[in-house]
């Protein structure tokens, strides 16, 4: 549910900087939230990084 609202609200960049300096964990909804991201900002001809 929150995936969806957050794409439907926010719009997308070209850049993308995902800072995870204070993760310490991922789950797999997370990393498919990162793949999904760079695949639409790869087709805007955009980067996404992560730090």
């Amino acid at each position: 549910m929150f995936i969806k609202l957050w794409q439907q609200k926010t719009p997308l960049s070209k850049k993308l900087i995902i800072d995870l300096t204070s993760v310490e964990f991922i789950d797999s909804t997370f990393l498919g939230v990162i793949v999904n991201s760079l695949k639409k900002v790869a087709k805007l001809g955009g980067d996404l990084k992560l730090v």
